[in-house]
């Protein structure tokens, strides 16, 4: 086979490599010979995603990647694989990734870090999108300029997702490339000041966090054709007016906020539309209002017009409280439609309703619904058409068989099971048995511990979970049956009592690739003790792990 391949010239040969995975390449092809073996080092398109990935695998690739082939790069930081920034980084200089034109950070929490890693790609002309997100991290002022000086050196940057908008803040020249933005925290403040050094954007996503108001803005960008809001601050209508009165080029708008009841009212929406948006074709709208007196009728009515339905082609929903007289949420179908439902129906509570009798396609619901939790199983059970899409079931109740859940929804089609209430193994058993597509198990510790104890004296287990989640504190003898019956587990995260409760994870479990973990008093361990105990037991030794608020989070070697 290699000789065949050494007739081919290297054009022919780059072509075959684009359509193989990273892994599958180096192993086809690495080491073969001489001639093959610079064919794939001159090979500059190779696309690296790193989340969640087992970390012999992260080695074997960095040892045998060179650092200007690499096209594309996904690394994180997160709880599933801590400290494989510094890891790689270690491996593969960022700076000279010369011909990176993807880059996508996760889960960092050090603003050092990142501006060490945003300095590397000072004047790489060939990225084109970068994107920086993290749950928690504080960048002072220093680093933010210097993270906006090198932004602004990137001449080929048409892409970016960042942080927070007080970083972008400190941009000082424009970065007139730039057309695609997404801010993970973002102020209205800030970005009536970001949009004067971006002012060739077309799209834009923000998420704006509480207690923001609305300015008056005097400036967007006009090619804005694409804007995205999701906001848990309160809107006001004429907000929104003031907005769009300056987005007349705006062809798609998603909005997802709280906000006053005139939020509802169909005719205002038209008006506004017609005379501010008017070359607007894609609208998806979730406004969740506060307490109101409308009926499904008074609010859907309005957004039955020839504008909406035969123009337009927009259908909305509403979920209405029916233990009170209200409108709780307006969405556009079927992009806001609800995903999460209870059985049975909690007619007490609240029901989404849809003016069906005016809409010539009703919305299927169920069909739509991916989350489907069971608080009760009468029997017999009754309903008129299964849910067939769910994927994620949770079980809040006992139930006696599986034919229950087979009259209720397609087991085929699970692939999360939450369960809080399960009384004994056979039902367990048997609908693990009825739906191989589950791989993901979350359970307190109750339900697991009945599980556990009903399994002791047989030899099942369970190949295909290959994530645990356990909610509460469970016994050392919990674990070594865990390990029994999940073999094959790759996620695993639990509370245990004792620090030393946790080995036998590392011990019996050869397929981990990441732990997360919590022990009684864990927050009173000092990080050198920890350190101390992870290489006694040779657990992480290359400091692939994070303790941070109590939570020991461990990249599995």
């Amino acid at each position: 086979m290699p000789y065949k391949f050494d007739r081919l010239p290297w054009e022919i040969l780059h072509q075959i490599f684009d359509f193989l995975n990273t892994t599958d390449l180096l192993h086809a092809f690495n080491g073969t010979n001489p001639y093959l073996d610079s064919i794939l080092q001159s090979y500059h398109r190779i696309q690296l995603n790193f989340k969640s990935i087992k970390k012999s695998l992260f080695h074997y690739i960095c040892e045998r990647v060179y650092p200007e082939q690499i096209q594309s790069l996904v690394l994180s930081n997160d709880e599933h694989t801590p400290k494989q920034i510094q890891l790689f980084m270690l491996h593969l200089p960022l700076i000279n990734c010369i011909n990176l034109q993807s880059l996508t950070i996760h889960g960092i929490d050090d603003a050092n870090l990142l501006c060490l890693m945003i300095s590397y790609l000072e004047n790489h002309t060939k990225l084109n999108f970068l994107s920086v997100s993290s749950q928690s991290i504080q960048i002072n002022k220093k680093l933010c300029r210097s993270i906006m000086e090198t932004l602004t050196t990137l001449s080929s940057l048409k892409y970016l997702t960042f942080l927070n908008s007080s970083t972008l803040t400190c941009l000082r020249q424009p970065l007139s490339k730039l057309t695609h933005l997404t801010i993970h925290s973002c102020s209205y403040t800030d970005l009536a000041n970001i949009f004067r050094w971006i002012p060739n954007l077309v799209y834009l996503q923000i998420s704006v966090s509480y207690d923001q108001t609305m300015p008056k803005f005097d400036y967007i960008p006009p090619h804005l054709n694409s804007l995205i809001i999701e906001s848990k601050s309160w809107i006001l209508f004429h907000h929104l007016e003031n907005l769009f009165s300056l987005t007349s080029s705006l062809e798609r708008l998603v909005l997802e906020t709280y906000g006053e009841p005139t939020l509802l009212h169909g005719q205002r929406w038209e008006s506004l539309i017609k005379n501010k948006l008017p070359h607007l074709k894609d609208l998806a709208l979730n406004i969740m209002p506060e307490e109101n007196t409308m009926t499904a009728d008074e609010v859907l009515t309005p957004f039955q017009t020839p504008f909406w339905t035969k123009e337009k082609h927009w259908q909305m929903g509403c979920f209405m409280s029916t233990s009170i007289q209200s409108c709780a949420r307006l969405f556009s179908v079927p992009h806001f439609a609800p995903f999460e439902d209870w059985y049975p129906l909690n007619q007490g509570f609240s029901n989404h309703l849809l003016n069906d009798a005016r809409s010539l396609n009703p919305y299927p619901f169920d069909d739509n619904c991916k989350h489907l939790k069971i608080y009760h199983l009468p029997t017999p059970v009754a309903v008129s058409l299964p849910f067939k899409n769910i994927q994620t079931l949770s079980i809040q109740c006992t139930a006696d068989n599986i034919d229950q859940l087979r009259s209720i929804l397609n087991l085929l089609s699970i692939h999360h099971l939450i369960i809080d209430y399960l009384k004994g193994s056979p039902v367990f058993h048997d609908l693990i048995q009825a739906a191989p597509n589950i791989s993901q198990l979350t359970m307190r510790g109750q339900a697991l511990t009945h599980i556990l104890d009903s399994l002791s004296n047989n030899e099942h287990t369970y190949e295909q979970i290959k994530n645990l989640h356990v909610k509460d504190v469970i016994h050392r003898n919990d674990i070594d049956q865990i390990c029994r019956i999940f073999p094959k587990l790759e996620h695993i995260s639990l509370h245990v009592k004792e620090r030393n409760d946790i080995l036998p994870i590392f011990e019996k479990l050869h397929h981990l690739i990441s732990t997360t973990v919590q022990w009684f008093y864990s927050n009173r361990t000092s990080l050198s003790v920890m350190e101390e105990f992870l290489q006694e037991n040779n657990i992480c030794t290359d400091g692939a792990y994070e303790f941070f608020a109590s939570s020991l989070n461990l990249w599995n070697d």
